[in-house]
């Protein structure tokens, strides 16, 4: 029987752990790519590594940093292939990182079903879905239901209403559960960071700086009250439920709680909305006149976190949560 030093020369124990900090995108291309080509990510590593210290031995290597990550890329290529290595960097989403941080209440850096669902605030429902004159609209966090007014008020005058909107607001609490599993890819039943930030709720760097690009005017990298104001037909026309390209819309579903007396379940429209985090608008300010420009002074004043009376980037991206 050989002895465990023999057996240690043989296969060397792996017990050591190397940290290694990538961009979330870059990370996120290499995992792809190794499961595409059905690799674990330290196989991948560590046959890089392997690589680099056989071409150590052939050969000095050359002190810049490009020749170093080609050795790297020539080694693992065969693994996963060669666009996973140089993959490109992207910016990191500094919306996701606070979004996330203000999701994880708890602040263990997980987050759980809980508090994904408990987290979503709908966005987008608004009055601009224009029904029928017979009809009548009723909406909770991401789900719009819209049935006949004859049938809306008997629900009531029976005391059912309070149970129908009760049953609106856990299907979209099954819906919004249904996504946090499709992002638990690792099925630990919490999000990590990584996790979290490819929901595509959260609004890419791309269209976040897109956005505020199209509000700086004099393209000084910074919005003035005037900049920052949101047009509230715009807003309302780009969001209501109905017209809103991410709605998934169900028919004759109608569930059975938001029925009553002769009228049947297939009376009506469901709709399950996908809601994409979207910058908040105000109707009213505290003394309820209508606002022109959908931000009341204090809402302006609470993004300026400087109190330079201007909205930088990262301020503005707060407006979001």
């Amino acid at each position: 029987m050989p002895d465990q030093s023999e057996t240690m020369s043989k296969t060397e124990k792996k017990s050591e752990v190397l940290e290694v900090r990538l961009p979330h995108e870059t990370k996120k291309a290499f995992m792809e790519a190794c499961k595409e080509k059905g690799e674990t990510a330290s196989g991948v590593l560590r046959t890089a590594i392997d690589g680099f210290l056989v071409a150590r031995t052939v050969g000095p290597i050359r002190s810049k940093l490009r020749d170093t990550v080609f050795v790297l890329a020539g080694a693992a290529i065969g693994a996963f292939g060669f666009s996973a290595v140089y993959a490109p960097k992207m910016d990191i989403n500094p919306l996701a990182q606070q979004y996330f941080t203000k999701v994880d209440e708890n602040g263990d850096q997980r987050v759980s079903r809980e508090e994904f669902v408990n987290a979503i605030v709908s966005r987008g429902t608004t009055t601009r879905d224009d029904p029928k004159p017979d009809e009548t609209i009723l909406r909770t966090t991401g789900v719009a239901l819209i049935i006949p007014q004859t049938l809306s008020a008997e629900l009531k005058n029976t005391g059912q209403l309070e149970g129908c909107f009760k049953t609106l607001a856990e299907m979209g609490d099954t819906e919004r559960a249904r996504e946090f599993y499709s992002l638990d890819t690792d099925d630990d039943n919490q999000l990590s960071y990584s996790e979290f930030a490819d929901s595509t709720r959260i609004p890419s760097i791309a269209a976040l700086k897109n956005a505020f690009r199209k509000k700086d005017v004099d393209e000084d990298r910074l919005l003035d009250r005037k900049e920052a104001a949101e047009n509230i037909e715009t807003w309302m026309e780009a969001n209501a439920t109905l017209q809103n390209e991410r709605t998934s819309s169900k028919y004759l579903g109608v569930p059975q709680n938001c029925t009553a007396g002769n009228l049947q379940a297939g009376v009506g429209k469901l709709y399950i909305k996908f809601e994409q985090l979207k910058r908040r608008i105000d109707f009213f300010s505290s003394e309820a006149v209508w606002l022109v420009d959908g931000m009341t002074d204090e809402r302006f004043a609470g993004l300026d976190r400087n109190k330079d009376t201007r909205l930088s980037f990262s301020e503005f991206i707060r407006w979001y949560l």
